[in-house]
């Protein structure tokens, strides 16, 4: 049943019904002329020219006079609805794939209750396009993953029953047995219930290159998301007259030749749109030390001076940084929170964000930091993030390593200010091996997949023997960084290398300043004295630790060195990045909860020996025993441990 207004119903049914004739004077009368896109429409036969009229004036009343489709979009629907073919889709992010689908919904007979499916990788994906698909076009569309009540009443309301949805929103999974050997009620009812099987006309395959690279083994390792690998099964065990479309930004040729095999039939359509984004910058950076030196990740920050430069939050630009370990992503975000002015660490500036924090956590950060006056400015996120789900205003996207596929790494720079023309900026930061690796290396696999590592993978693996040909490829690239994602998307269109802006470090050669792009400064060097960072500098005013030089007599010094300081505090940190991480319940549970920046400093300055007991913890922060009772005795395990392995020397006699 169509969630939209009465009035709105009547007209599109009206446009449905109507003549050909009537949709051409339709069209003509009230479609504006400007975004309708003739250039197009005018190259096809009387009947594409006529149906792709219908769709648009759909379009035109079910969004209340707001959107036309533009050309990929009529294709695919054309193709899908029109000629009854199966379809691949190959689009950059943010060029409206999610129109096509709802057409296809829209331009059905309501009554008949047809229905559509689209498969979506991701949760927080799936939440986000059911609330563009029944908000935007009024369409009810219903999410079913592992958390879909499994009651017989809510399947018939929702699902079965004559006011039941007109498109489902599905994990892949959901379409098979469950790993306790069981099919969920929607692959039952794929399987088994032939009034449900009959009402299904599409089935959408988003981010369809899923397919080759997590559901199907690779490179010695087994599928990470075995279902996606077979859909092929499930599109046997279905009528033949279900159309399969399959839609990404990301479909390199040995990506595609899979897809193609898996759910596409000989004769589908391939319909192309380049995925270059003009407005976008990229570039590489060697980050100094190891991944795991947090201070390389400053530069994201716009720091202020003190806690009232109310400015601050509005002019820090959105910062999407995307780790692939879940661990160092919370010590980064933790970092990056104990670097602001104590008084915003609370405001939640820095929030970060995996798939395996509860779902209220996960809306509540992604609200705050998709909404227009969102608190968050800047996310750290895995990899889920970077799979369709929309950031409407995010000006810098960093890639912390180098993934296993450039198409990880084009899905994330896709984020980048995907509503405007306006400059971003792609950075991917790598480690300094990265260019001592030889292309000679990779002379086995499958040479057609410039994804491929250089020796089969086991599940442990390090990074090193991880990395993949097109990752070293970049780094060591001299030459246009948006040429080489074109070549290696086999993207032919004669946009593919436009920019609007700078185009990358490579192109604008000595005269590129990655640090004119970046709010806080560049690392230029790791710490070996002072602070590493990771203490809040506008507030660091640290007491002299031995007597002056003018010759008195040496005293015992009452704080450690500033050295001894910085390894110390990198070990707290770990303690609250673990302590959040095993919480069951972390979505309540902050950094500060267990200690503040200014605590942690009080913590760290005191000379070894200092702190043996609990009080002396208590006392030196200033805690209640409620807070001690939970937290003091695991600090001071640190504390002592590591004063038992570095004890302060005392100075030598003059």
């Amino acid at each position: 049943m169509s969630l939209l207004p009465d009035d709105v119903k009547m007209r599109l049914e009206a446009v449905r019904t109507c003549t050909d004739n009537e949709i051409l004077r339709q069209a003509a009368l009230n479609l504006p002329s400007e975004k309708v896109p003739s250039a197009y429409i005018d190259t096809l036969s009387t009947a594409e020219r006529v149906f792709c009229l219908r769709a648009s004036l759909i379009c035109w009343e079910a969004t209340n006079h707001q959107q036309v489709p533009r050309e990929m979009q009529l294709h695919t629907v054309l193709a899908e609805h029109h000629h009854h073919k199966d379809v691949l889709v190959v689009a950059g992010t943010g060029s409206g794939k999610t129109l096509p689908m709802a057409l296809s919904v829209l331009l059905q007979d309501p009554n008949k209750r047809k229905l559509a499916i689209t498969f979506s990788p991701l949760k927080r994906l799936q939440s986000t396009q059911a609330k563009e698909f029944r908000k935007r076009y009024g369409i009810r569309a219903v999410v079913i993953n592992e958390t879909t009540p499994r009651t017989d009443h809510w399947w018939q309301t929702n699902i079965f029953g004559p006011a039941g949805a007109q498109l489902l929103i599905v994990t892949v999974e959901q379409a098979f047995k469950t790993p306790e050997g069981h099919f969920s009620k929607l692959g039952d009812a794929l399987r088994t219930n032939q009034q449900f099987r009959r009402r299904i006309t599409t089935i959408n395959v988003d981010e369809v290159h899923f397919i080759g690279t997590v559901g199907c083994s690779l490179y010695g390792l087994p599928a990470f998301r075995p279902a996606w690998g077979l859909l092929d099964n499930l599109k046997a065990l279905l009528p033949a007259n279900i159309r399969w479309v399959g839609f990404s930004a990301t479909v390199p040729k040995h990506i595609r030749q899979i897809v193609e095999s898996k759910i596409l039939s000989k004769d589908h359509v391939t319909v192309t749109m380049s995925s270059n984004r003009r407005n976008t910058v990229y570039a590489t950076h060697e980050i100094q030390g190891s991944i795991n030196d947090l201070e390389n990740y400053r530069c994201f920050l716009a720091l202020p001076t003190n806690s009232d430069d109310a400015p601050f939050v509005e002019s820090q630009k959105r910062v999407l940084i995307f780790v692939d370990d879940k661990d160092l992503a919370q010590r980064i975000s933790v970092y990056l929170n104990a670097c602001l002015p104590v008084d915003l660490q609370k405001k939640g500036i820095v929030r970060h964000y995996h798939s395996t924090m509860s779902e209220k956590y996960l809306q509540q950060v992604h609200e705050a930091f998709t909404a227009p006056g969102g608190a968050c400015r800047v996310l750290v996120a895995t990899a889920g993030q970077s799979v369709g789900v929309d950031f409407p205003d995010v000006a810098i996207v960093g890639c912390i390593g180098v993934p296993s596929t450039i198409m990880d790494i084009l899905q994330r720079a896709g984020r980048a200010l995907r509503t405007s023309d306006d400059e971003a900026l792609f950075v991917l930061f790598y480690e300094s091996w990265v260019k001592d690796i030889s292309e000679c290396d990779f002379s086995t696999g499958n040479l057609d997949d410039p994804d491929r590592p250089r020796a089969p993978l086991r599940k442990q693996s390090k990074v090193q023997e991880r990395i993949p040909l097109s990752g070293v490829q970049l780094v060591q690239l001299e030459t246009c960084l948006r040429a080489y994602f074109s070549k290696y998307l086999g993207d032919n269109a004669s946009n593919a290398l436009d920019f609007i802006t700078t185009c990358c470090d490579r192109c604008a050669g000595d005269s590129f300043q990655l640090q004119s792009y970046l709010p806080g400064q560049l690392l230029s060097s790791l710490s070996t004295s002072g602070s590493t960072g990771f203490v809040n500098q506008t507030s660091s005013n640290f007491e002299a630790e031995t007597a002056d030089s003018s010759g008195s007599k040496a005293k015992r010094p009452r704080y450690r060195t500033l050295v001894e300081r910085s390894a110390l505090e990198l070990e707290l940190i770990d303690l609250v990045c673990q302590e959040i991480r095993d919480d069951p319940y972390s979505f309540t549970l902050e950094p500060h909860h267990i200690l503040s920046d200014s605590n942690r400093e009080a913590l760290v300055k005191p000379i070894a020996g200092s702190i043996t007991t609990i009080d002396d913890i208590t006392r030196q922060l200033g805690e209640d025993e409620a807070w001690a009772s939970q937290w003091a005795e695991k600090l001071l395990k640190i504390i002592v441990h590591f004063d038992e392995r570095f004890p302060s020397k005392k100075p030598k006699k003059k």
